[in-house]
């Protein structure tokens, strides 16, 4: 294990250590989707992946979370692991929810890991998200990567809903590795048992195999 996984574990494991009270809630969840995009690009080699996550939240606004996915990326083989640490809040009639992400990749036989700064402003019917790199364990160039999106979710009916992401990534080493991506997504509610959704996505990216050209996505999470 690499020495810079140790301090984001740790801190994710005192969050564990709270005491259950009627101040804190965990959530937990499991799923499995046939292919693993994040910002527009797949992580898992336009193969399926499997992943689970679990948050603790206070109702002071406070929450730390650890998520974890299967990838391939084509070289190496194995899992990413993030831990996220943040605060919701309202900031007049907007709601805030701000933060750090660690994205750990244990077993990876490069320098990978990567720690970002992020943002989130509005409501769910249209949020604006800014995340910036802060920090990254191969120290290759400018740290300062960002990525900026505009978004929304919305409700149609009791059981079913609509999203939808246009993003922008900004790389702070190579300018021919900036790139847009759209998606689009359905879903559906199964009661409390969890969601299943179909999304179709695209980006301009000229490292991408599949530039311009769509991609399915299915999913199905369960609550656990």
């Amino acid at each position: 294990m690499k020495p810079a996984y140790v301090a984001p574990v740790s801190l994710f494991m005192c969050t564990l250590a709270v005491p259950a009270s009627a101040d804190w809630q965990t959530d937990a969840n499991v799923t499995l989707t046939s292919n693993y995009l994040w910002r527009g690009k797949t992580q898992s080699d336009d193969r399926p992946a499997l992943q689970a996550g679990i948050e603790t939240r206070h109702t002071g606004g406070g929450y730390a979370g650890a998520w974890f996915s299967t990838i391939d990326n084509g070289e190496d083989a194995g899992y990413e692991a993030d831990f996220t640490t943040g605060w919701r809040f309202q900031a007049g009639p907007v709601p805030v929810d701000t933060g750090l992400i660690y994205y750990a990749y244990p077993i990876a036989e490069q320098n990978s890991d990567v720690g970002e700064s992020f943002i989130t402003l509005g409501p769910d019917a249209l949020q604006i998200r800014y995340a910036l790199t802060v920090w990254k364990e191969d120290r290759d160039g400018d740290t300062h990567d960002q990525y900026l999106a505009l978004g929304g979710d919305y409700p149609l009916g009791d059981d079913y809903g609509f999203s939808w992401t246009l993003g922008h990534m900004e790389n702070a080493t190579d300018s021919d590795g900036n790139y847009q991506h759209l998606a689009l997504g359905l879903s559906r509610d199964l009661a409390e048992r969890g969601v299943l959704s179909l999304g179709v996505e695209s980006n301009n990216a000229d490292d991408d195999r599949h530039r311009n050209r769509p991609r399915l996505v299915l999913s199905c999470q369960w609550n656990l």
